[in-house]
């Protein structure tokens, strides 16, 4: 997640961690400061899996080479 005092510029990454309960992730922040702006951001790894969601994966090139039945 990522906040910022304009749409246009300046997005930081929020720092709070999340929370998880059940299906629900959910952020607390303190209600003090000046108004902000979020957005939530892909990440650049999938938390499940732990690989990159752009990356190809490279078994799926394979091919199966060999002679076929007759």
């Amino acid at each position: 997640m990522e906040s910022s005092s304009c749409l246009t510029t300046g997005w930081t990454a929020v720092t709070a961690s999340p929370v998880t309960d059940d299906q629900t992730v959910s952020v607390t922040l303190p209600l003090a400061g000046p108004q902000q702006f979020f957005r939530l951001k892909s990440p650049d790894k999938d938390p499940i899996t732990d690989k990159d969601p752009n990356e190809k994966d490279p078994s799926a090139d394979k091919t199966h080479e060999g002679k076929a039945d007759t």
